[in-house]
């Protein structure tokens, strides 16, 4: 590993360990007072926050990451994932720069209300046209399907950002596992029905 990419490992661990002073040090003049204050800014929603970091490729001076959060808010796990660019002067940080699923983030600990899959649905693939619709009630979702002609009642779970839904079509048993992009308009998954599994993207009309 560069030296320029070990230098962000440091600041990582320097974070997770709440040494300010460590984590201080290892940021431009300029920089550590606000360094050692993002301690207890980031962990005021999640106190036992965390970053472990996916991946991270030094180029020169320039280190590019991407991690993943994790902690505990009112008893339950959360996690995110992020990413960042910085640039490694001298052994310190001059500048950094990253960007976190704040969608995520937000729905987790009650900041953005939770992604509803109440309302109306759609998605194609492989010349196979499903429409479903849904309301949600907490994390239960009730609803009905349509497909290859039938209408059929359909039950699940929301957890963002995973969506699970199941239904019963003449006899065969129809699945669908997704994500909530982004934007809470689309769940990309795979419907799963008579052994068979393609990728299929619910878009909400």
């Amino acid at each position: 590993m560069s030296d320029a990419a070990t230098v962000i490992q440091n600041a990582v661990e320097a974070f997770n360990k709440s040494k300010g002073d460590a984590l201080g040090g290892l940021f431009a003049q300029n920089f550590q007072k606000g360094a050692i204050a993002s301690i207890k800014g980031a962990r005021s929603d999640v106190p036992d926050l965390q970053y472990k970091i996916e991946h991270i490729k030094a180029d020169g001076d320039t280190v590019s990451f991407a991690y993943t959060v994790t902690g505990t808010f009112k008893g339950k796990a959360v996690h995110w994932p992020g990413s960042g660019v910085a640039t490694v002067v001298d052994g310190k940080i001059a500048r950094l720069q990253h960007a976190e699923d704040l969608i995520s983030k937000g729905i987790q600990i009650g900041v953005i209300l939770s992604a509803s899959m109440t309302g109306n649905w759609a998605g194609a693939a492989q010349g196979i046209s499903v429409t479903l619709a849904l309301t949600q009630t907490g994390n239960n979702i009730t609803g009905t399907a349509k497909a290859f002609g039938a209408s059929f009642p359909v039950t699940g779970t929301a957890d963002y950002p995973s969506v699970s839904l199941h239904g019963n079509m003449n006899g065969v048993q129809v699945n669908f596992n997704g994500d909530f992009k982004p934007a809470p308009n689309a769940v990309a998954g795979t419907l799963t029905a008579m052994g068979s599994s393609i990728p299929v993207t619910l878009n909400r009309q």
